[in-house]
């Protein structure tokens, strides 16, 4: 493993090496930092040496333990991890805990994440070195780096949906949707794309043909009649010799299906141009079933004709369809209303359009678009003739459902606490407004709870800030056991915690504030002789005014905590509603 050589500059503190050299309160940490846990331990000096490592650490760096202790920091990490970590380092001897990711080698010089937790240790008053917790998180990295490939795939196969929807011409389509290929690549910044059809080339910029290529056959009615071909035309990382991964060549497999159906569909369309009028009513309906109604004597809407996949969309035939009269009896029941108001309650000169569902003969339900026209027969005086197209657009609506998913995931990650998996300080003031603006428009009752934990420096420096986190992360769970579904919990720093209760009055909520002190007062979280020690909260509450302004509703829950605590602590304070 490379090593810094140069001895970067010590950091000054009032501490002498002699006293950064031994671990402080030895007997206090070993109870909880000890050589059986899998994570990575360690404690530096205000000088960044060495006082103390676990065996998980030592064996990450194939070393033993004795040879790390008294070394600086940099000559165990490469130059570039050191670097990366150093002004971390600094903010934890100025006192701050600092979590941070980084990417470093292990014993083996594999490239590995790691999420790094840096928490200060003070004596005397003043910090005099740092625990450091580091657990391997590259597992979650790569799944993250394949979520967000994932979603970009899911972002142009619905980008090339709405333009074949929206497309008037092959060539117009086309010529669009080659822009829409490169973002889509892992390596969207250097991919070129190409797609040829009847002697056309349609190609971004920047393609040129390379050995780097993935390509797929363009086919239209069984025949190959063109292709969808991405290259690389720069160098780009390439392990085995290769760029391109195996979820990249399907995908690429899946837009050319996609453009060589949608290219049989306009074909079908020119075709229904050039053949008589009825079907040049319907030419604008790149459509899968296409289809006309004339009014019976008693003004009912029966089927005339009908062409397209009929069969393979609905599991029915064509024959099977017209003995009904009309398809009305394939739409759930859900959708009915959406039938009647933009198909069959259509008068003349007017159009219908819509999206729903209609249950196949095999039982599975699948999503169709509807399109209708209405004219007046000429032929037959008071009577009407429809005119309609049906696509499915099953597969869209299943990539809209991924894609809201893969957003929610996202959404999910940017707004929820990781240690107590509540949500966090940042998201409380977004439902905070929105619940403020409801309660002032609708007289709805709103209340606040805070909540402090009593004492939780004094037991993080009795029994560590790792015996502390599991505190933290316990009253995420009690608050999840004892609010409503209604009801939010927010992390909202520190071991301060934020509870919203929409149609709750103050009543209501001392209920709730009482129920979860009383929850977390019977937690037990220690062992053998200290087994018992109940933690406790100290709790401000507050219903809201109308039209308060939001911090100065938040002010008035923190000052009822405040005086909880002047008070003695594990109790409850409010003031009049």
């Amino acid at each position: 493993m490379q090593q810094n050589d140069k001895q970067p500059p010590i950091f000054e503190h009032p501490t002498d090496a002699a006293a950064g050299a031994e671990l402080p309160k030895r007997d206090e940490i070993l109870s909880f930092v000890i050589d059986g846990v899998p994570a990575l331990l360690t404690y530096a000096d205000a000088n960044l040496r060495y006082v103390y490592v676990n065996k998980a650490y030592a064996d990450w760096y194939d070393r033993k333990k004795e040879d790390i202790i008294g070394k600086h920091i940099h000559e165990l990490l490469p130059a570039e991890v050191f670097q990366r970590a150093l002004p971390h380092y600094r903010r934890a001897l100025a006192g701050a805990t600092v979590t941070f990711e980084n990417k470093t080698t292990n014993k083996d010089g594999q490239e590995r994440w790691v999420s790094v937790r840096l928490v200060p240790y003070r004596s005397g008053g003043l910090v005099t070195g740092f625990f450091a917790s580091l657990t391997d998180i590259t597992e979650r990295k790569r799944i993250e780096a394949a979520l967000h490939e994932r979603i970009k795939e899911l972002k142009c196969l619905y980008s090339i949906a709405d333009l074949i929807q929206a497309a008037a011409s092959g060539e117009e389509m086309l010529a669009q949707a080659v822009q829409i290929i490169p973002p889509a690549m892992i390596h969207a910044e250097h991919a070129g794309a190409r797609i040829i059809w009847k002697d056309r080339d349609f190609k971004t910029v920047n393609f040129r043909r390379t050995e780097w290529r993935i390509a797929a056959d363009l086919v239209v009615q069984g025949e190959p009649e063109g292709l969808v071909e991405v290259c690389y035309p720069e160098m780009v990382p390439a392990p085995g010799g290769n760029p391109f991964v195996k979820e990249e060549r399907e995908f690429i497999k899946v837009i050319a299906e996609r453009l060589g159906r949608f290219i049989e569909r306009v074909r079908a369309a020119e075709k229904l141009l050039e053949s008589e009028e009825r079907f040049r009513r319907v030419s604008s309906l790149i459509s899968d079933i296409v289809y006309s109604c004339k009014t019976d004597a008693a003004g009912v809407f029966a089927i005339v004709w009908m062409t397209g996949a009929a069969e393979r969309i609905t599991g029915y035939s064509i024959q099977e369809i017209t003995a009904e009269r009309c398809w009305r009896f394939m739409v759930i029941e859900e959708d009915l209303a959406l039938f009647e108001k933009h198909v069959t309650s259509l008068t003349p000169g007017l159009h219908g359009a819509c999206e729903l569902r209609i249950r196949r003969k095999d039982g599975k339900t699948v999503w169709l678009a509807s399109y209708a026209e209405c004219v007046a027969d000429e032929t037959t005086p008071g009577n009407l003739i429809l005119y309609g197209g049906l696509l499915d657009i099953t597969e869209r609506k299943q990539m809209d459902a991924e894609l809201r998913e893969s957003e929610k995931k996202y959404r999910q990650l940017s707004i929820v606490d990781e240690l107590t998996r509540l949500y966090n300080s940042r998201y409380f003031y977004v439902l905070l407004k929105s619940e403020i603006e409801r309660s002032n428009r609708y007289k709805h009752p709103l209340t606040l709870l805070l909540l402090d934990i009593d004492n939780f420096k004094a037991y993080n420096d009795a029994y560590g800030h790792l015996q502390g986190d599991r505190v933290l992360s316990r009253l995420g769970e009690v608050l999840k056991r004892c609010l409503r579904q209604a009801d939010a919990a927010f992390r909202y720093g520190g071991e301060e915690f934020t509870v919203l209760l929409p149609m709750a009055g103050q009543a209501e909520g001392i209920v709730t504030a009482e129920r979860i002190r009383k929850k977390f007062r019977e937690e037990n979280f220690l062992s053998g002789r200290d087994r018992g020690k109940a933690m406790t909260l100290s709790i401000g509450l507050a219903e809201y005014r109308s039209q308060e302004d939001m911090r100065e509703f938040v002010n008035r829950v923190d000052q009822f905590m405040y005086q909880a605590k002047k008070e003695g602590k594990d109790r409850i304070c409010y003031g009049t509603t």
